[in-house]
């Protein structure tokens, strides 16, 4: 049975990016804010990530152009070492993603559960939210890869609008609220890259994910050309929204405001929405958690169909 290409220039592009933004960049800048001593580690950090990844990026496009099949990840490995490497590589690639997809779609419930199901014991809400949503993305995806993209690009288009969101409150954001006082802080060498390298493994995973878009080599026609197109518009578009958000939250919370927020995204979207905030950032964060988790599904069948 062959794959028929059935995804657009657009639909590999969105891919990419929900492959790439999951829940990371609303959590973990607070994580890194708290590694880093100074705040010109915590743009350092955050730069370094985006220039790494930018060239990894163009790494796999190469790789992925070269050799455009369904389940690239594996296939590559495979051809290029033994197929007893390319399996154990995969298994663990594909059973870390299916931890981090579940992961992720437990906290998209724990956004939305005190909304949909507020009556109900929360425990009990997050499983049925969660178990719901799954089942709701499989269905689709049975539906075919068309019909997975169309709804992939309705939530990468909300995500995206969220984070745009967020970035907006630059223009809008009073002085932070918490009071931060200026000190000098005198760093050797040593302390300065102990510091960076703390907040660097986070940021780097954070970055992580676009590697997977070569899974969908036999899904796009003219892969070799609009693979590697896909994978920089994508990279491009990922980068410029962290470097941005980042520099929002920066702008909005202040230095010491970051590093205690529990809550980032409502922090921050409160400077333009007020106290209506939570439900609207709930509902949109939720829905920006089943872009990723339904990336996963799309991405992961395809191993197994090239294992098989």
């Amino acid at each position: 049975m062959s794959i028929k290409p059935k995804l657009g220039l657009f639909d590999l592009t969105m891919i990419v990016v929900s492959l790439v933004i999951g829940m990371g960049i609303f959590r973990t800048p607070v994580e890194v804010d708290n590694k880093a001593v100074i705040h010109e580690i915590f743009f350092v950090a955050w730069i370094g990530g985006a220039v790494i990844s930018f060239f990894g990026a163009l790494t796999f496009a190469e790789i992925g152009s070269r050799y455009p099949v369904a389940g690239g990840f594996y296939r590559i490995f495979s051809h290029c070492y033994h197929p007893a490497f390319a399996f154990m590589v995969n298994w663990m690639t594909v059973i870390s993603n299916a931890a981090s997809t579940a992961s992720v779609a437990i906290i998209g419930a724990e956004y939305i559960q005190p909304i949909l199901l507020p009556q109900m014991a929360p425990a009990l809400a997050i499983r049925i939210i969660t178990l719901s949503a799954m089942v709701i993305l499989f269905g689709i995806n049975m539906l075919g890869i068309k019909m997975s993209a169309r709804m992939l690009n309705v939530l990468m288009i909300i995500k995206i609008s969220l984070i745009v969101l967020l970035i907006a409150a630059i223009f809008v954001a009073p002085t932070p609220t918490i009071v931060e006082v200026p000190t000098k802080i005198s760093l050797t060498s040593t302390d300065w890259l102990k510091a960076f390298w703390l907040c660097f493994v986070p940021v780097f995973f954070t970055y992580g994910g676009y590697q997977q878009t070569m899974n969908f080599g036999s899904d796009i026609p003219n892969a070799t050309r609009n693979m590697p197109r896909a994978i920089f518009y994508g990279i491009a578009i990922i980068l410029s929204l962290y470097l941005l958000v980042n520099f929002s939250y920066f702008r909005v919370l202040g230095f010491e405001g970051l590093k205690n927020s529990t809550t980032l995204a409502a922090d921050v979207a409160r400077v333009l929405l007020g106290d209506s905030a939570f439900k609207i950032v709930a509902i949109i964060m939720f829905l920006s958690v089943m872009a990723y988790v339904n990336a996963s599904i799309m991405s992961n069948p395809r191993v197994y169909y090239a294992m098989a």
